[in-house]
């Protein structure tokens, strides 16, 4: 490719209207800008840029050898549907036999960020290009074939420059899943890690272990007036207790219905945990007016005993626990409520929030909370759409055998970003030769038309032949323009045409990755260069 023939526009400074250093070296060099003129936008990638995004996903493509990964294109699903209700019904279409599996299909998609962050560039954006992998296997070889895509996926990552810790993630639909997740880039995603035995999740997913209350046989439950005592904690110290000794009950709206959330009142509920348990597709507290209509009581003061509301109550509300709750009615608390016997909860579930030093459920030591940003996820569907969809084969028994799926999603615009804050330092953008949007760059200092030119052209032209992905500056420039360029865009090897190594017939090879220069004779241009090429990839 020439570079006169590309939408490239560099920068000498870096960006104001953002924070990363590698997110401002991707923005000089040409590979995306944010659209500050068009409100809520966010950012669009420029040639090199997706030239970049695509390398990337045909690298973890072709790490994939068992199954070998079908592309196919998805429309934009309609209305409430996802890429999964377009897949799975693609597959109960035609899948037949059990010969067929292990099936994998590859999609490019679109994932959207609920809260993206404009000064975060691509490692928070709006919309970004995504690949997706779908796994179909029977229930027996899903997770043998699962194991073996991951495997190569998670080389291929660091092979790129992109090194991932997984932590435990369950769907929002309840599925099994876990995420790839690149460690301290942005505070995007909490973790909950123990550094005992190195067990991480998702901290809004994180389980956690309930505090045991003594088991007690209280007397029937009673009303107190609790005048102008609002809160938690003023409830609390109104009644000498402590917020632990309250059961607080959150009324929330999923998917349009009210559930009463029961939860310790030191504990904060998580809206993610609830939602997987309830497999609700949205979920959020319920406005105050439908608090009141609900409970006849001004919020603040909800209690379970007598809501004519589903209920669900977090597993510290065991059964002979006694707890102090809300009276349903303004000012008026409940004491020695008891679960089981007062009211009856349709689930008892770990709907509480993590919080920074829960102990750990496998081994018991703190946790703590950290910060990362997720590039990839796998979601484990199992065989759920077979008892949904029939999607089934004819198994080798002869009998119907279900089909089981797995999703394993990449977010091609975020892994750009996170190997770009990996590759820049005090150097500059540098990257990585697997992920470099060219294998070579190669720049002639003469003018155009001259000797040296041609001699550039001519590398440039055998090196192509050879199958190295070549982005050749032909431009009229001078020279140190042409060479900032050639470092600014983050090229690991710089291949340089000058007039006195002409003479000598010989050329300078910029090694970059090592901050050194070595001569190559022209005559032993193509070998050399694909060696040093095949080193850099080895490194």
């Amino acid at each position: 490719m020439r570079l006169s023939e590309l939408y490239a526009p560099t920068l000498r400074e870096a960006p104001r209207d953002l924070d990363p250093p590698g997110q401002q070296a991707l923005a000089r060099a040409g590979l995306f800008r944010l659209l500050d003129a068009v409100p809520g936008a966010g950012a669009a990638l420029l040639p090199a840029g997706q030239i970049a995004v695509d390398r990337l996903a045909a690298t973890l493509i072709t790490a994939i050898s068992a199954p070998v990964p079908q592309p196919i294109a998805l429309p934009q699903p309609p209305g409430e549907a996802t890429t999964a209700d377009l897949v799975i019904a693609l597959l109960a279409r035609d899948l037949r036999s059990y010969r067929e599996l292990p099936l994998l299909l590859s999609a490019r998609t679109t994932a959207i960020t609920a809260a993206p962050r404009a000064r975060l560039g691509l490692l928070a954006a709006r919309e970004e290009p995504a690949l997706e992998l779908w796994l179909a296997a029977a229930r027996d070889g899903l997770e043998p074939a699962l194991e073996r895509i991951t495997d190569a996926l998670r080389r291929a990552l660091r092979g790129l420059g992109a090194a991932t810790d997984r932590v435990a993630a369950p769907a929002p639909s309840g599925h099994l899943g876990e995420r790839w997740v690149a460690r301290d880039l942005t505070d995007a995603l909490a973790i909950a890690w123990c550094p005992a035995c190195d067990v991480r999740s998702v901290a809004s997913l994180a389980p956690v272990t309930p505090v045991p209350r003594p088991a007690t046989d209280p007397g029937p439950w009673r009303a107190v007036a609790t005048p102008d005592q609002r809160t938690v904690e003023e409830v609390a110290a109104y009644l000498g207790q402590t917020p632990a000794d309250l059961l607080k009950t959150l009324i929330v709206e999923a998917d349009g219905a009210l559930v009463a959330a029961l939860i310790p009142g030191d504990r904060d509920l998580s809206l993610d945990k609830l939602g997987a348990l309830l497999g609700a597709r949205t979920l959020r507290l319920a406005p105050d007016a439908a608090v009141v209509a609900a409970t006849g009581a001004p919020v603040g003061f909800a209690g379970p005993v007598g809501l004519a509301l589903p209920i669900v109550a977090d597993r510290a509300a065991a059964p002979r626990t006694a707890w102090t709750t809300g009276g349903n009615a303004r000012d008026v608390h409940h004491l020695d409520v008891s679960p089981g016997r007062d009211f009856v909860a349709m689930h008892m579930a770990d709907i509480v929030a993590f919080e920074d030093r829960d102990p750990c459920p496998v081994c018991s030591a703190a946790r703590s909370a950290r910060a990362g940003l997720g590039l990839a996820r796998i979601d484990r569907f199992g065989t759920a759409p077979a008892d949904r969809v029939a999607l089934t084969v004819d198994g080798a028994s002869g009998g119907a055998e279900p089909v089981g799926l797995v999703r394993v999603r990449v977010r091609l615009a975020r892994l750009l970003g996170a190997i770009a804050e990996a590759a820049t330092t005090d150097r500059g953008l540098v990257w990585p030769a697997r992920a470099a949007p060219w294998d070579v760059a190669v720049v002639g200092l003469g003018a155009a038309g001259d000797a040296v030119s041609a001699a550039a052209g001519t590398l440039a032209m055998a090196l192509e032949a050879r199958g190295l992905a070549i982005l050749r500056d032909d431009r009229d420039l001078r020279p140190g323009q042409k060479l900032g360029d050639a470092e600014t865009m983050g090229h690991p090897l710089i291949a340089v045409v000058g007039r006195r190594g002409l003479e000598r017939g010989v050329f300078e090879l910029r090694r970059r990755g090592r901050g050194d220069v070595v001569e190559i004779a022209l005559d032993d241009a193509v070998e050399r260069v694909l060696a040093e090429r095949a080193q850099e990839v080895g490194a």
